[in-house]
């Protein structure tokens, strides 16, 4: 679970520390849905997951990781269509 760093930072900031002194960021939206997670943070083995999400529905919508994007469509229901992976 990420420790909450309250900040005037819009959106909110969540860090956590890990093992080895690395750093765990999160950024999150008003709902608390992940928009960018960064891990090992300001170390060369940093690496960051963008999430983008369905204006509708609680889901993502497109996910990008390092060397992969996946992106997600879904019918009028907010069932799964399509998934396509890059």
């Amino acid at each position: 679970m990420f420790n909450c760093f309250y900040s005037v930072f819009h959106p909110p900031l969540h860090t956590k520390a890990k093992r080895k002194g690395s750093v765990a960021a999160c950024v999150v939206d008003s709902i608390e849905q992940k928009l960018r997670y960064t891990d090992a943070a300001a170390i060369p083995q940093e690496h960051t997951i963008t999430t983008e999400w369905h204006a509708d529905f609680i889901l993502p919508t497109k996910i990008t990781e390092p060397e992969k994007i996946t992106e997600y469509t879904y019918d009028a229901q907010g069932q799964p269509a399509v998934q396509q992976s890059e």
